[in-house]
């Protein structure tokens, strides 16, 4: 017990995060977390692998799931669609990206998520979701990561499948945008997991708090912010008329 309270007075906050929410979400944040807690050292630990909590010495973990997490505390965090990204200079050129149709002239980017993490939507689904036929899903070239990935797409190697919530930042920098919004929803959520006793220790909690602020304040401006730039015909309209909407059909999970 003398050791554990050492390890929670002294000790940094040790976190295990899923690479993708802690490269786009989470690192460009954490100087406002230090700032607000100078006296807390976070140290990450970016992973797709289980934690265990008492062998690790991981104080909570970030994940993407359903909510399902037997013995442990989940806080979710936030939900997430997947919709197509690419470099603005896509919106150009001959085969310009002014309709979903424009996709059978470039290539897609994959990226392929471990077997027993299969939470991400493919492009198969989504052109299922979206009724276009004749395009080839299994085209183009495959990564072993989201935002490996989504990187290539900004350097204008192709069109991602993108995740919404995690590219908001390249989004407003102007380094990605939606060609057309025809986002399809993941049945999963990211959350805040940790053990059940490890509840009420004061670097956690005040990582907690500051940590759901976050995720609410990035909400609202998710949701206020544009989300793309659609390349515009000769009088100055929208080269799409509309905006739709696309679920998976399936409802949400707690």
């Amino acid at each position: 017990m003398d050791a554990l309270r050492e390890h929670d007075c002294r000790g940094p906050l040790v976190l295990s995060v899923a690479p993708i929410f802690a490269t786009k979400w989470l690192i460009p944040r954490l100087e406002g977390f230090r700032a607000a807690h100078p006296d807390i050292d976070v140290r990450l630990s970016a992973t797709l692998e289980l934690a265990d909590f008492e062998r690790d010495g991981i104080d909570a973990a970030i994940r993407c799931g359903r909510g399902r997490y037997p013995g442990l505390v989940a806080h979710r965090l936030f939900g997430e669609s997947v919709v197509p990204m690419c470099s603005p200079a896509l919106l150009k050129g001959e085969h310009a990206l002014a309709s979903p149709e424009e996709l059978r002239h470039h290539v897609l980017l994959h990226f392929d998520w471990p077997a027993q993490e299969q939470v991400t939507p493919d492009w198969s689904t989504w052109l299922r979701s979206t009724k276009l036929n004749g395009i080839d899903a299994t085209r183009g070239p495959r990564f072993t990561q989201p935002d490996y990935a989504m990187q290539a797409a900004m350097e204008g190697a192709g069109v991602v499948l993108g995740w919404r919530s995690l590219a908001q930042a390249d989004i407003d920098s102007g380094r990605l945008t939606i060609p057309f919004d025809l986002p399809l929803q993941m049945d999963v959520a990211f959350y805040l997991v940790y053990p059940e006793a490890s509840a009420e220790r004061p670097k956690l909690a005040r990582f907690r708090e500051w940590l759901l602020g976050q995720t609410g304040a990035s909400l609202a401006a998710r949701d206020t912010h544009p989300t793309s730039s659609p390349p515009r015909d000769q009088h100055g309209g929208n080269r799409r008329s509309a905006r739709r909407q696309v679920g998976s059909g399936r409802g949400q999970h707690d």
